[in-house]
């Protein structure tokens, strides 16, 4: 007899779809482990940053504003609204980088966990000497279990969608931070299904 040759049968060659979206999900992943990265410096950089550096004279409008405008194009694609409802002209101590940096990191959220349609709403006013900046959006919420640890770095609310949803648990961190060199207070209040609000009162000059 004649022994018969065994063939290696070769397995079929992925579908360009299946391509396309093999690469779209490496694409996802090196961008969201770049941002871990640019969070996890930006907070080595402002946690050595001299102290002087945030006894700067600025006006905490001017800085919401241009963070706003920012953001824009952003709440735009998503299908959103972003309102400004009140700006009084306020003045502060305080970086003017980093209050932008807080201000966007907040919108930014706000628009990430809000579906369209939906609004995004930022105020600012002066009550009793302080400033307040309220950001409230019609998102999905946080649950009350989870309130008192949004805070902390690297946690999500809910880690089944974060990567495609495109948080790191690493904003809101940043924001608390910032916030507490400014002397500010956050206030946060949120219902699930019903949105969120962010107030954070900074002393005034």
């Amino acid at each position: 007899m004649i022994p018969s040759i065994a063939r290696s049968v070769q397995p079929p060659l992925p579908s360009p779809e299946e391509y396309a979206k093999t690469l779209k999900s490496v694409l996802e992943e090196s961008q969201l482990m770049q941002k871990i990265i640019d969070d996890l410096l930006f907070l080595s950089r402002i946690e050595a940053l001299d102290k002087a550096r945030l006894n700067e004279t600025v006006s905490l409008d001017e800085i919401v504003v241009k963070a706003v405008e920012s953001r824009t194009p952003a709440a735009q694609n998503k299908g959103l609204q972003l309102i400004v409802e009140k700006m009084d002209s306020l003045q502060i101590k305080g970086n003017k980088n980093l209050l932008e940096r807080i201000i966007t990191n907040i919108i930014d959220n706000a628009i990430r966990y809000t579906p369209s349609p939906g609004q995004v709403e930022v105020l600012l006013a002066k009550d009793q000497g302080q400033a307040h900046l309220e950001v409230r959006d019609t998102g999905i919420g946080i649950p009350e279990k989870s309130l008192p640890h949004i805070f902390g770095r690297f946690f999500v609310v809910d880690k089944s969608r974060s990567k495609e949803i495109g948080g790191t648990g690493l904003g809101l961190s940043i924001v608390k931070w910032i916030a507490d060199s400014h002397h500010a207070v956050i206030d946060v209040k949120s219902q699930v299904n019903d949105g969120t609000t962010f107030r954070i009162t900074f002393p005034l000059t």
